[in-house]
């Protein structure tokens, strides 16, 4: 399913805006499961203005965030378990994938 179908799907009151809430199942439908904290910091990242809403613009930018994010994390999770340890060098290294 693509971003803007997920978008679409979760948008059940036709709103063009999806509450935290809705946010928070789509992402963990796809594969994003994030405790409550880095999930809230998130969402002031990508609302600036705290509405409380996000647009399906804001909702691709969290997606794409978060599909970087995933792939540097895993670039250096050569384990697969799930935990990595990087220098500074790496972390921003890590960064620039994030942006």
């Amino acid at each position: 399913m693509s971003v803007r179908q997920s978008f679409i799907m979760h948008d059940k009151e036709k709103h063009r805006a999806l509450s935290y809430r809705q946010v928070q199942e789509a992402l963990n439908g796809a594969g994003f499961a994030l405790d409550e904290v880095p999930f809230r910091r998130l969402c002031e990242i990508f609302d600036p203005t705290l509405s409380k809403g996000i647009t399906l613009e804001q909702y691709v930018g969290m997606c794409a965030f978060l599909k970087g994010s995933s792939a540097a994390f895993r670039a250096f999770d050569k384990t697969g378990r799930g935990v990595i340890e990087v220098d500074f060098g790496q972390l921003v290294y890590i960064g620039t994938f994030m942006r």
